[in-house]
């Protein structure tokens, strides 16, 4: 008889152990489901502000002309904000051509735009035809053909010359 009571107590405090596991489960459940919906909702805000960030920049750098390898010019970014930036593989536009123009001789609109979008898939092609515009007028980019791009020889060479 005593080995059948304590089968019994055994089976009655196994039951409210996997009731309480039970609902732990079901808890971190919720919590999961909470935490995706949450996550989701950061990821929307996160690429509607990088957006929004980099439209206002195109337009900012055409009423401005920000100087090179500026990005801010009223608010310049904190070196934390700088490490963070570049760590995220969020190198500015202008860095990445000038970089891919000095591992080639020269490169056409689209290869540009295709080696870019590898370093920062969320660049539109939109903004990197502005930024090629304007490094040539600035001098730090030649067209030798309409639609090809090459670094501008240095400016001591060419006094020299």
């Amino acid at each position: 008889m005593a080995h059948q009571s304590f089968l019994l107590n055994s089976a009655a405090h196994l039951r409210r152990l996997v009731a309480g596991d039970e609902s732990a489960v079901r808890v971190a459940q919720e919590r999961v489901q909470e935490a995706q919906a949450s996550l989701e909702d950061a990821l929307l805000r996160a690429k509607a502000s990088r957006e929004v960030l980099e439209s206002v920049e195109m337009r900012l750098s055409k009423v401005v002309g920000l100087p090179q390898g500026a990005q801010d010019v009223l608010f310049p970014p904190s070196a934390a904000e700088t490490e963070e930036h570049v760590s995220a593989n969020q190198v500015p536009v202008v860095t990445l051509i000038r970089d891919f123009l000095r591992q080639q001789d020269e490169a056409t609109t689209s290869e540009i735009i295709e080696h870019i979008r590898l370093a920062r898939p969320n660049t539109s092609s939109a903004n990197v035809s502005p930024e090629l515009s304007r490094l040539v007028k600035r001098g730090d980019l030649v067209r030798p053909r309409h639609g090809v791009y090459s670094l501008a020889p240095p400016k001591a060479l060419e006094e020299s010359a």
